[in-house]
C-alpha cells in the first residue's frame, strides 16, 4: 500500500482508498509537456480487482487518456483538451471540452478566484453511434465563501445525426437549474 515513483518521474502508481475487498491501483502517465513546462498530455489506468478472488469475478481497468491540453497564456488556466475514456465491456465516451467561449479571454472561463464559470462539452460515444455529438453547456452562476459552487444551469442537447428542422427523429434539450 505504498506509491510508486519510478525513476522517470512520469509514471506514478498509487493504492487508493475503496470497500475492504476491492483493490484498486491508479498509474498516472505524463505524456508530454508544452513549452512552459505545463501538462500537455497523460494517460490514467485505473484497474479495479476483488481482492477475495484475485480478480476472478471482479476484474476491470478504465484508460483515461487526455490530450491537446491548452492552456491561457495570460493565466496559466486550462483552456480546452480532448479526452478518451475506455473501459472495458463499456462504450469508449470522447470529450473534447472548451473552458469559456469562443474569445481567448480567461475572464469568461474563470473567476478571480481561478473558480470554473462555464464550459463547453461536445461528447460523443460509440454506444450511440446514429447521435451527433451530446453538447453540455454549463455555467456555474454562483459560489459561496468557501468555494463551493451553489448555483448553476446545465444545458444538454443531443440530437440524431440526420435530424433536421420538423423531422421526427431524436431530438432532445434538457436545461438543469440548480441553486443553493
Amino acid at each position: 500500500d505504498t506509491i510508486t515513483y519510478p525513476t522517470d518521474k512520469d509514471t506514478i502508481t498509487y493504492p487508493t482508498e475503496g470497500p475492504v475487498d476491492l483493490q484498486t491501483t491508479v498509474t498516472f502517465d505524463a505524456q508530454g509537456y508544452d513549452t512552459k513546462g505545463r501538462l500537455a498530455s497523460y494517460k490514467e489506468t485505473k484497474t479495479e480487482k476483488d481482492s477475495l478472488t484475485n480478480g476472478s469475478e471482479l476484474n476491470g481497468t478504465t484508460a483515461t487518456t487526455r490530450d491537446s491540453i491548452n492552456y491561457f497564456n495570460t493565466t496559466g488556466q486550462m483552456r480546452d483538451y480532448h479526452e478518451v475514456v475506455e473501459k472495458g465491456g463499456a462504450a469508449t465516451i470522447t470529450t473534447d471540452r472548451t473552458f469559456g467561449d469562443a474569445t481567448d479571454d480567461p475572464a469568461k472561463a474563470y473567476n478571480n478566484l481561478g473558480f470554473i464559470l462555464k464550459y463547453k462539452d461536445a461528447i460523443t460515444s460509440d454506444a450511440t453511434p446514429q447521435l451527433n455529438k451530446t453538447i453540455v453547456d454549463f455555467v456555474a452562476a454562483a459560489y459561496d465563501q468557501r468555494g463551493r459552487l451553489t448555483s448553476y444551469t446545465e444545458t444538454k442537447l443531443e440530437k440524431d445525426k440526420d435530424y433536421t428542422a420538423g423531422s421526427d427523429l431524436y431530438w432532445a434539450q434538457t436545461t438543469t437549474e440548480r441553486t443553493n
